[in-house]
């Protein structure tokens, strides 16, 4: 039962993990940034929002 959880949760993670994946794209492309520099300022932009917490 326990393994069926965890693999749940990994599932979740991972299904959530995309959107910002996605958003990192348009100002990489736009602004030709290594995608590391635009991770950076997206994630700086959701703490700064204070909605790190949904992450």
């Amino acid at each position: 039962m326990l393994v069926v959880i965890f693999v749940a949760a990994a599932a979740v993670v991972w299904v959530v993990g995309i959107q910002p994946a996605k958003t990192t794209d348009v100002p990489d492309e736009k602004l030709h940034f290594s995608s590391a520099l635009g991770g950076l300022i997206v994630r700086a932009g959701v703490d700064s929002a204070g909605l790190a917490e949904w992450l």
